[in-house]
């Protein structure tokens, strides 16, 4: 499978496709933001080597750079961007039984947190990042069959 980005062309009124990515078996559990200047960034699963890939348009072209290779997550990817125009990334690491946030430094350097939510609690979760920079998560935890709400915020 492979990683394609659609987007409509008003004057030609035709889709235009563009394929991202195509090594191995990507796209799986994808998120997008377009960002303050309406390009592009994407979060997404490589299934063949357990892989989070991030793929962005600047100048003209796709980037792509693995953000995580620690093996086995991905699952339910979110990604925002604050009001320093800074990413943060949420998935599911399904290898360590946690919820983990990436938050961009710069560039592509991230800086990694890890939250315990009790077990395989997160299930589809989804997260906005306020103009505070509080991270806002929503999850259905599987254990409790119920849908959660959480606010974090830096020390």
């Amino acid at each position: 499978d492979n990683l394609i980005y659609m987007k409509y062309n008003i004057e030609t009124q035709q889709w235009e496709k563009e394929t991202i990515d195509e090594e191995g078996d990507v796209g799986g559990n994808p998120s997008i933001l377009l960002d303050s200047n309406d390009n592009p960034h994407i979060v997404y699963f490589e299934n063949g080597y357990d892989q989070l890939k991030y793929a962005y348009y600047n100048e003209g072209e796709w980037q792509v750079t693995i953000i995580d290779s620690s093996g086995s997550m991905g699952l339910w990817t979110s990604i925002q961007e604050n009001a320093e125009g800074k990413l943060s990334v949420w998935y599911y690491n399904t290898l360590l039984d946690k919820a983990v946030n990436l938050q961009q430094v710069e560039g592509t350097t991230w800086q990694q947190n890890t939250y315990d939510l009790g077990g395989f609690a997160l299930y589809q979760g989804d997260l906005v990042v306020d103009d505070s920079n509080y991270l806002h998560i929503t999850y259905y935890s599987k254990e409790e069959k119920d849908l959660r709400y959480v606010v974090w915020q830096e020390e």
